[in-house]
């Protein structure tokens, strides 16, 4: 029986960031790998997310500006967060788990947001990212749930097999009609 439902952040409630970089400054090959170098560290709390948006304007010889105003029109899925709302209400624990910089959380959720989630795992205070069995291992202590007893949502597929292989189920994110029949199959209730 499902007692919790796991989502994460980007991707799948707001916009991938570093994919609405990738289309406005098309980086090369070689700058997307160091860009990926800046964004791990940040998730790791070893820089913040003003820093990391100074190396990307660095490496892609942008303003920091640009960088800046990029991450400004990240967009939320609205949808989802309704979709969070309907888990609430059936009275399962619900958890967010990001691998995120120090900041993004604060700037970007209302309090709101924020409540819809009994827990929130982010990368940077814990020191590690997914898809490190670490993260999930965390969700289920600090829900207090088994995790055959969890599901998790992700857009990427090495987050959501690693999830798996501890024993969630586990739904690569890809459109809300896909996700809906997904959790009904998996006995919770959503109204799209």
């Amino acid at each position: 029986m499902i007692k919790a439902v796991l989502f994460d952040c980007f991707g799948v409630l707001v916009e991938d960031g570093l994919g609405i970089m990738s289309r406005e400054f098309q980086p090369t090959q070689n700058q997307w790998q160091e860009m990926q170098v800046y964004r791990l560290q940040a998730d790791q709390g070893k820089i913040d997310s003003q820093q990391v948006q100074q190396e990307f304007a660095r490496i892609l010889n942008v303003s920091y500006e640009q960088i800046a105003n990029s991450f400004g029109r990240l967009h939320k899925n609205y949808s989802m967060f309704e979709i969070v709302k309907s888990i609430k209400k059936q009275n399962l624990k619900t958890g967010l788990l990001s691998n995120v910089s120090p900041g993004f959380i604060e700037r970007y959720f209302s309090p709101d947001e924020k409540g819809l989630f009994d827990t929130m795992l982010l990368s940077f205070e814990l020191g590690f990212t997914k898809p490190d069995k670490r993260f999930f291992q965390e969700a289920e202590l600090r829900l207090g749930v088994d995790s055959s007893e969890c599901i998790f949502i992700d857009d990427n597929q090495q987050n959501v097999a690693a999830a798996e292989a501890l024993g969630m189920l586990g739904h690569v994110y890809g459109n809300l009609n896909d996700l809906g029949s997904f959790l009904r199959v998996n006995g919770v209730g959503v109204e799209l």
